[in-house]
């Protein structure tokens, strides 16, 4: 009767086994696996959901759906990530061929793009550089306008040019002695110093003075 009995005993598990709470409890393998072809997973409102591995070694789900795993997305180049704002807009975070990135086809601008603008402190260190409208206006109130000065040069005396015997001097036009000589009076004109240039006929008398000629009757 022993012998039968341990016979039967030697087909069964201890219920110290830790598969003994399969279906109860939580299971412990320890150092070994559990092999199964499946896992069927049950939550408390009876929705199953299949884990299997194909031929590849994917993990699917229900048969067709994959599981992505780190390695496959490390394995991935992405045309697109797709951002979803909560309301229901989709958009797209791209890259072009110039290795810009795009989010929404409107290129964002990156640190190396930042670089080649200057900051508040550099635009007021080169605005030192330069005057303000008000400065200008100051140091121009002492010049006249090309407009303004055309029409004061155009009620000017243009620049005189001195003649013969004259003289130019800033402000002042001189004469320098030079007029006509003695033998030059004698030789073209009646004169005084010319006796015999002027005459009258019988019965007349003529007399000659620097400034006058008189003509008389005997």
């Amino acid at each position: 009767m022993i012998t039968g009995l341990q016979t039967a005993l030697n087909g069964k598990i201890s219920t110290t086994h830790e598969s003994n709470k399969i279906g109860s409890n939580n299971v412990n393998f320890g150092a070994y696996n559990s092999t199964m072809r499946t896992v069927t997973l049950v939550n408390t409102s009876g929705v199953t959901l299949v884990l299997e591995v194909d031929n590849g070694g994917n993990l699917n789900l229900n048969g067709s759906d994959g599981v992505i795993t780190v390695p496959i997305l490390n394995a991935w180049s992405f045309l697109a990530v797709k951002m979803d704002d909560g309301a229901g807009n989709i958009r797209n975070l791209t890259s072009n061929l110039t290795g810009g990135l795009l989010f929404d086809n409107i290129q964002l601008a990156t640190l190396t793009d930042l670089l080649a603008y200057t900051n508040t402190a550099g635009i007021n260190t080169l605005l030192n550089s330069y005057t303000t409208l008000a400065f200008l206006n100051s140091v121009l109130s002492n010049y006249t306008p090309t407009t303004n000065l055309t029409t004061l040069l155009n009620a000017k005396q243009n620049t005189l040019t001195a003649g013969t015997n004259i003289t130019i001097s800033g402000n002042t036009i001189s004469a320098t002695s030079g007029g006509a000589t003695q033998a030059w009076v004698t030789a073209n004109f009646l004169s005084p110093l010319n006796p015999g240039t002027v005459g009258v006929g019988a019965g007349l008398s003529a007399n000659m003075t620097a400034n006058s000629l008189t003509i008389s009757v005997d």
